[in-house]
């Protein structure tokens, strides 16, 4: 799993190289990078997506590609506060499939369950952000304004370097322990 984020480190850094020139303007043709769990399998195991995107998001940063939107498609999003978290660690957008394929499935004799979901969220998020007196998406990516609860010194300082730190606990390794024990069951 740790190889794992370090490949996700190498290949945002490639990616994002190749979006920013050396004088560290954006190259002409727009790029995004976009993270997916969509690939997790019986075989392939997903990790944590805040730390998957935090993880891009500080590797985006270190090619000078602030600029570049890094998106994310993940099933792990379920909650307005998941959508908000993964924003506060740099995504510029998120796509919660498994949340959408859900709400459309829920009732199926009443059609637009997605969108209901969508438009919930959407309103979650403004509530977020408007409870931090931020007025848009974009001065809320990226903001670490959150605490962490309960992960050790070096997590925090790896991932979360801007956020508060409360109560340490979870090395790095427990919690990717953890995504593994979850996906085996």
């Amino acid at each position: 799993a740790v190889a794992a984020l370090e490949r996700i480190r190498e290949d945002v850094r490639a990616a994002a190289n190749e979006a920013v020139s050396p004088e560290g303007i954006a190259a002409e043709q727009p790029r995004v990078i976009l993270l997916s769990d969509r690939a997790a399998s019986a075989d392939r195991a997903v990790l944590p997506a805040m730390l998957a995107v935090a993880a891009a998001w500080k590797s985006i940063v270190e090619t000078d590609g602030c600029l570049i939107p890094l998106l994310v498609e993940t099933g792990q999003a379920i909650e307005t506060h998941h959508l908000a978290m993964l924003v506060a660690v740099g995504a510029s957008a998120v796509l919660p499939y498994l949340a959408l394929e859900l709400s459309e499935s829920l009732k199926p004799s009443e059609p637009g369950g997605a969108d209901r979901y969508r438009h919930g969220v959407e309103a979650g998020l403004r509530n977020v952000i408007a409870r931090m007196g931020i007025s848009s998406i974009g001065s809320y990516r990226n903001g670490h304004l959150f605490e962490t609860v309960g992960l050790d010194d070096d997590v925090v300082d790896e991932f979360f370097e801007d956020a508060n730190s409360v109560l340490g606990g979870r090395s790095l390794d427990d919690i990717l322990s953890d995504a593994l024990e979850r996906h085996a069951a």
